[in-house]
Order: structure tokens, then C-alpha cells, then sequence
């Protein structure tokens, strides 16, 4: 009988430890460097905006929450990030914020093509997250393949508060063209689907299931009717 509530306590902790991991601050970020410019993309959930919004925060991000935010968040995504190349600051282009479909926020910033090694970024939003967050980032090179969405990124790491950077090199010899294209569709920024909807909830219903089983085998055990 001890082994079995072994088991359980173990099952309960294994489910009640990611659930407490992730905490709706998931975030990816995609760096794609084109012949011209470089383009990322910080993408994540409502729960992230809010928390960079702080009190600014809409109520909900329904129509009208989207419209309130969405200056304010298109001006922040330029400080998401502490971009240098070469050892200098590259100041953004350009800023917007786009509101995808189920609950997801793109944070777009624009910088030119950076001309000078390495190159690095340095994620700035952490100390608004709980110590237990992390995220990803991506490098893509792009020089060749402007449109391209089977490029293999040149660079990924997962990042954290301890360790929020990524630094590159080089770009592993890839050069931009002497000349860019004249003329160049606008980059369209694809949703991304929810990998695992209202995965919270699914994993509060499951923690109550073992729960309420752990609790009538001890019952039964103690020969006392639930």
C-alpha cells in the first residue's frame, strides 16, 4: 500500500510542476537578417503583453483592449530587446504590434542589416516575469532566400533570466548581395498556433482527478467509507 501512494504523491508532482513552470509568459523570438534589414519578431500571449503593460493594461484584450494596447505595445517592443553589433547599440527601424489569432501578440521591430560581429541580443523583459520563465530565440539567415520559410536558423538557444543572451559571430559566411532587390514583397508574419490550448485547465482537471483517487484509497484503506 505505501508503494501505491508512492506512485500517486509522484504522479501529483509530476503534473503539478510544469503546470507551476509556465505560467501563460511563454515567448519566441525569431531574428530573420535580410540583404537590407534585420527583422524580429517576439511573439507570446496576452498574459505577457499585460505584464509589460502593467497598470496600462486594457481590462481584457477584447476589440476595444486590443485597440487601447496596441500603440502602447508597439512601442515598447523596441526595448524587448538590447540588440549590438560589433559592440554597438543598433537602434530600431520601425515598431508594431500584431494581435494573431487564439490569444497570441507579435511584437515586430525592424533594425537595418547589421554591418559589424558579433552580433548580439540581450532580453530585457525577464525582470517582469517570474524568476521561473524562460524563453527562446531563433537567427535566421535570410541573404539568399528573402522568402523563404524552410531556412534552417543559424542560431537557437533558450534563454532565461540567468542567462538572457545569445551572441553570433558570424553568420557563417553568408554575405549580402552588392545590390538588394529593387523591389520586395512585404514580409508577412504567419500565426502561430496554439500548441496546447487551455492547457491549464486541462492540467487543474487532472490534478483534482488524482487527487480525489489518492484520497478514497487512503479511505479504503482506513476502512472508513467515502
Amino acid at each position: 500500500m505505501r508503494g501505491r501512494l508512492t506512485l500517486w504523491l509522484l504522479l501529483l508532482l509530476a503534473c503539478i510542476g510544469p503546470a507551476s513552470a509556465h505560467l501563460g509568459f511563454e515567448n519566441e523570438t525569431e531574428v530573420r537578417i535580410h540583404a537590407d534589414r534585420m527583422r524580429m519578431v517576439v511573439r507570446t500571449s496576452y498574459k505577457f503583453a499585460a505584464a509589460l503593460l502593467g497598470e496600462r493594461a486594457p481590462g481584457s484584450f477584447d476589440g476595444q483592449g486590443q485597440q487601447l494596447a496596441q500603440p502602447l505595445l508597439a512601442e515598447m517592443a523596441g526595448d524587448l530587446f538590447e540588440v549590438r553589433a560589433g559592440g554597438q547599440a543598433m537602434l530600431p527601424r520601425s515598431t508594431e504590434c500584431i494581435f494573431e489569432p487564439h490569444e497570441k501578440v507579435a511584437l515586430v521591430v525592424t533594425y537595418g542589416r547589421p554591418e559589424a560581429w558579433p552580433l548580439a541580443f540581450t532580453a530585457r523583459f525577464f525582470p517582469r516575469l517570474t524568476t521561473l520563465e524562460s524563453g527562446s530565440i531563433q537567427v535566421f539567415d535570410q541573404t539568399s532566400k528573402p522568402f523563404g520559410r524552410e531556412v534552417v536558423p543559424v542560431a537557437t538557444k533558450q534563454i532565461h533570466a540567468d542567462d538572457p543572451s545569445l551572441s553570433l559571430a558570424s553568420l557563417g559566411g553568408g554575405q549580402a548581395p552588392e545590390s538588394p532587390p529593387a523591389a520586395e514583397a512585404p514580409a508577412v508574419i504567419e500565426a502561430h498556433p496554439q500548441a496546447r490550448p487551455h492547457r491549464e485547465i486541462r492540467l487543474a482537471v487532472l490534478v483534482t482527478i488524482l487527487a480525489a483517487a489518492l484520497g478514497y484509497r487512503v479511505l479504503r484503506h482506513r476502512g472508513v467509507s467515502p
